[in-house]
């Protein structure tokens, strides 16, 4: 049995943990407790967290009346806790976890205090740490469980995904001294609305992308590191009709769409199975919308556009790491799409994660917004739709007529005057929803109902 627990609250921390500082005799007595535990558990199986917990206190109760220990009202809370923790759960992440105002966690080495992004306030350092590295180890393997990733001498970087669809990366020797990052999504997604309330982008953009997403368009979301790219991708689906076939395609799961019919592969390195081989497997699988989830390489690139080209799917959508439009149309190339082949790609939308400063009261916050809608043009040039406005910050039509938006118009069997008017009553929708509270369900139910009838896009 090993002499420390691996992990560790600490005196100092601007986020608290709610966990104490255990005594050596205290730490002793974990450690006896976990040990009974996982002998019990490997030879009778535990149903689930409330039995485990149940077990823990039935093998504390044991273990103090055996050893003649006394235990005071808040040692009988927080002892057979902290075990839990240690044992069925995954040390203190959990606590972590389960704070819905946390959106990243990240270990940056044993014995470091591990540091969370709280929602409109930043990094913030808790008052907790993993002293012990194959704790750590086996801890982020414990998380990487259900997509079958471990971290090893042999694979010493994986990237996997959480039961409740959070994000992890991990590495350890010789990449790093073992850290871990691991990104939250909301239980609830973010809805249409909420997009509009949260003045990510303005109802007339949004009504504007309703309409062109309805049609046989593709489009990528573009954008920088965390700025809300597959979240906005997410919400966007909510235009699509439920009743389509979506085929998503990602490295690690993320996308979170309403539809019931849809496909999930995820690509596994380790079995030599890339995204690119995916994207290929999804033509043979006559797909209404396929998502990729994010494009890096140029293999990947390649076999995105290949997936635009052979129009097996009405539309194809990818999330891409770029600052402005400009800049993604001419990475795509440089990844070795033609610009021949560009304007295949009908939208870019550009989402961007900004640091704003506030002089008067000397503080930083962050800001996450939609500041480009364009459609590429001539000479493989973006071509801007809705641009941001310097003194509002707010999205604006910049007057440009769109092909797309004819396109779109002309499949639906609208004029370009009827199709404008259609979009204004969209905004007009989407403004009146921004100002209720309501959940993801809800709100796709309204568009779809608004769309495409009564029963929405179920066909029903």
């Amino acid at each position: 049995m090993p002499k420390k627990l691996g992990w560790k609250i600490l005196a100092s921390g601007d986020y608290k943990l709610p966990y104490p500082c255990l005594s050596e005799e205290e730490e002793s007595l974990v450690l006896s407790i976990a040990s009974e535990y996982e002998r019990q558990a490997a030879t009778s199986a535990i149903a689930g967290e409330k039995d485990a917990a149940l077990r823990i206190n039935s093998i504390l109760l044991s273990y103090c009346k055996e050893h003649s220990i006394e235990l005071d009202s808040q040692q009988k809370k927080y002892l057979p806790k902290t075990a839990l923790a240690h044992t069925f759960g995954m040390l203190f992440l959990n606590a972590l976890l389960a704070d819905p105002n946390i959106e990243e966690i990240a270990m940056t080495g044993v014995g470091e205090p591990v540091f969370v992004y709280l929602r409109n306030i930043g990094w913030r350092q808790t008052n907790a740490a993993i002293d012990d590295a194959s704790l750590a180890i086996d801890t982020i393997n414990k998380m990487g469980r259900r997509m079958g990733r471990r971290l090893t001498l042999a694979n010493p970087k994986i990237n996997a995904a959480l039961p409740d669809g959070s994000r992890l990366h991990a590495s350890t020797s010789p990449i790093s001294q073992t850290e871990f990052t691991i990104r939250k999504f909301r239980s609830n997604p973010i809805s249409v609305p909420e997009l509009a309330s949260l003045k990510t982008i303005t109802p007339e953009a949004l009504g504007f992308l309703w309409l062109v997403l309805q049609s046989d368009i593709s489009a990528i979301v573009a954008g920088n590191t965390a700025s809300g790219k597959t979240t906005t991708l997410n919400a966007l689906f909510s235009f699509i009709p439920l009743q389509e076939r979506v085929v998503i395609i990602e490295e690690t799961p993320e996308i979170e769409i309403p539809h019931v019919h849809k496909v999930m592969l995820c690509s596994n390195a380790e079995l030599g199975i890339g995204m690119e081989d995916l994207v290929h497997d999804s033509l043979r699988m006559r797909p209404d919308r396929v998502i990729v989830g994010e494009i890096r390489t140029q293999k990947e690139t390649s076999a995105f556009m290949e997936a635009v080209l052979a129009g097996q799917a009405r539309g194809t959508y990818a999330t891409f790491h770029a600052n402005n439009s400009g800049e993604c149309l001419r990475r795509l190339v440089m990844l070795g799409i033609s610009e021949a082949d560009m304007p295949a790609i009908s939208i870019v939308i550009v989402q961007r994660r900004s640091l704003l400063y506030d002089r008067i009261r000397r503080k930083v916050s962050e800001r996450r917004a939609i500041v480009e809608i364009s459609e590429v043009g001539k000479d493989c040039k973006p071509l801007l739709l809705f641009a941001q406005d310097a003194k509002t910050g707010g999205l604006r039509a910049t007057g440009n007529k769109s092909a797309t938006l004819s396109y779109a118009a002309q499949s639906m069997g609208l004029t370009i005057r009827e199709a404008t008017a259609e979009i204004r009553k969209r905004s007009a929708l989407i403004s009146s929803l921004s100002k209720k509270k309501m959940g993801f369900a809800k709100s796709v139910l309204i568009l779809q109902e608004f769309a495409y009838g009564k029963g929405g896009g179920n066909g029903t």
